[in-house]
Order: structure tokens, then sequence, then C-alpha cells
């Protein structure tokens, strides 16, 4: 029988930070991002701005062109005809190029 491995809180939160970030500036972001979708514009903190700022500069240009074509695509869903296959298409099919050249990859 396989046993359960089981972590302690500490590290679990380690781990997630590692991989999510800090949750204060990523909650920021999201939270920033989903009600820019909802038409109304928040501010976010000068600290998740040079975050953003330092960190859009360390992704490589595949993983930045990825997220703007996604972007890009949710503006045209919210735009105009949200029914249009092809967009929720396109964004899965730009996730999953960037997806691909992934250094780390997760085994599931």
């Amino acid at each position: 029988m396989a046993t359960k491995k089981t972590e302690t809180k500490p590290s679990f939160l380690a781990d997630r930070k590692k991989v999510h970030g800090e949750f204060k500036i990523q909650a920021d972001i999201a939270q920033s991002l989903k009600e820019t979708a909802r038409g109304r514009i928040v501010e976010i903190s000068d600290e998740t701005r040079e975050h953003l700022l330092q960190r859009w500069e360390t992704l490589p240009a595949h993983q930045r062109e990825a997220l703007d074509m996604i972007l890009h695509k949710a503006a045209r869903i919210l735009a105009g005809d949200n029914e249009h296959d092809d967009h929720w298409r396109d964004i899965g099919g730009y996730a999953k190029r960037a997806e691909e050249l992934c250094e780390h990859k997760t085994i599931v």
C-alpha cells in the first residue's frame, strides 16, 4: 500500500511561494487583472508595480508573447463575440505553446 506524503504547513507554504510567488504581490496582480476585465481600473501598490516591471524583463520572449496574446484574445472576447470559439481555442494554444517550452516540468 502506498503511503501518503505529508507536508508540514511551513514547508508547503514555502514551496507554494517558490512556485507561485509572494502571495501579497500575486493577489494584487490577479485582482487588478480581474477588475480590469470587469471594467474597473484599480491601482496596484508600488511594490507590485516594481515587481512586475522587474519580472517582465526576466521572462523569455516566448512567455511574454504568450501572455500578450492570451490577454489580447481575452480582450477580443470581452469586446466582441464571446461565442466565437476561435478566441478560446487560441488562448489554449498560446498557453500550450508556452507550457511546451517550460524548463521545469510538473509530473502529473
